[in-house]
């Protein structure tokens, strides 16, 4: 029945779709970005001069001279992250309200026909799996095409100190598994 729902009010989906689709795909292309900032090997520090600043809090971080320095980057992007995720799970609650909304006299009319509130809402919750499960899967897709020029683009900006290149999650995370995928 969500199915049937689905496809008969198409166009009260179509928001929630693209809301959800391009919002999976900017928390993707964050991700893997950063992912590619933790792919960054660590320099050597043996012999190379470190400064260590601290802040008012009393935190501490150690410099090396040559290594690169990407909390800037690493900040950014997950605030980025951070940001789009909200947003969307705002927009696409909001977009789903619409649609119900809209649909108030029909789903009176399911309860006068003698459909229970639970089932009206296994409706709504069916009928939203039906279109988050493929805009999902399409954000995911898109967040795959777009990183690598992403990251090419991010390096232009000159925010990063080295050339960021896009890793698989599982070196960035787990370097030493890097030969063995």
């Amino acid at each position: 029945m969500s199915v049937q729902s689905v496809r008969h009010y198409w166009a009260l989906f179509v928001g929630t779709f693209v809301a959800l689709a391009l919002g999976v795909a900017l928390v993707g292309v964050s991700a893997s970005a950063l992912a590619a900032t933790w792919a960054v090997p660590p320099v050597a520090a043996s012999g190379m001069a470190s400064v260590t600043p601290t802040d008012q809090a009393g935190g501490s971080h150690t410099v090396t001279t040559g290594q690169a320095d990407l909390g800037g980057v690493q900040s950014v992007l997950a605030m980025g992250g951070v940001v789009s995720g909200f947003v969307t799970v705002f927009v696409v609650a909001g977009t789903c309200a619409f649609g119900i909304a809209l649909r108030r006299r029909d789903m009176g009319l399911l309860r006068l026909v003698g459909a229970g509130g639970p089932q009206v809402r296994r409706m709504v919750l069916g009928e939203s799996f039906v279109v988050a499960v493929p805009a999902a899967a399409l954000g995911c897709v898109l967040a795959a095409v777009a990183t690598p020029a992403t990251v090419r683009a991010l390096n232009g900006t000159g925010l990063s100190p080295v050339v960021l290149e896009v890793a698989r999650l599982t070196t960035a995370v787990y370097p030493n598994t890097a030969g063995r995928a």
